[in-house]
């Protein structure tokens, strides 16, 4: 027998993952019991209650370990996320936005953030134009074209004038090139098809200007 498929592997991970979160839940519920117990309890008639067996005590040392693990799952479950493992939950989404948002977190956050909210279409104009701030006050070539690739044929104004700024004055033929065929997200537009054909002849490196040429094709056929 060969290896197991991805997709079944997956599937059993899957199934594991939410085997263990019903027995944290079954444990969560427990100490909930315990901490929630106060008395002797009654039966319905007002007598107290036949005693049931004993449970085995919760200490606090277990609650705080079954709130560990259950804080590692989370971890477990983004990650999955991030490596297209598994479909975003709505947790997944706002999770996403917040670190997008978050003036303390790092790049590698916010382009794995980002590719949560575009892989899930959950990105929102407003999440563009943040993008569009990360963007410019990054260096890292190797981030700017992720970005630009990330929001191909997205429509915000904002990205526009970002990708016009960026196809003209770029030193990196690699960004030049991703800002270039992300524009066809305003296209057909008669002025960005003058811009291509400059493109097309007068940018130093041929693929750059065989993707400014490709869009002249697609979008304007002679």
């Amino acid at each position: 027998l060969g290896p197991t498929p991805v997709s079944d592997r997956e599937a059993e991970l899957q199934r594991e993952l939410d085997a263990l979160e019903q027995r944290l839940q079954d444990l969560s519920t427990k100490i909930a019991a315990v901490d929630d117990e106060s008395g002797v309890p009654l039966s319905p008639s007002g007598e107290p209650a036949p005693p049931q067996p004993a449970e085995p005590p919760v200490d606090a040392t277990t609650a705080a370990r079954v709130a560990e693990i259950g804080d590692t799952m989370d971890d477990v479950r983004w990650t999955m996320t991030l490596r297209g493992m598994m479909p975003p939950t709505p947790e997944h989404i706002d999770r996403s936005r917040t670190l997008l948002f978050d003036p303390n977190a790092n790049l590698r956050e916010q382009l794995a953030a980002l590719r949560v909210l575009r892989t899930s279409d959950q990105l929102t104009d407003s999440d563009v134009r943040q993008m569009v701030n990360i963007f410019n006050q990054t260096t890292t070539e190797r981030a700017q074209v992720e970005i630009i690739r990330r929001l191909d044929d997205v429509r915000t104004p904002e990205f526009l004038d970002t990708l016009m700024v960026v196809s003209s004055t770029s030193e990196n033929a690699r960004v030049r090139e991703e800002a270039i065929d992300s524009l066809s997200g305003y296209l057909p537009d008669p002025d960005l098809k003058d811009w291509l054909e400059v493109v097309s002849t007068d940018d130093p490196n041929k693929r750059v200007q065989r993707e400014a040429s490709r869009l002249l094709r697609e979008y304007w056929p002679t």
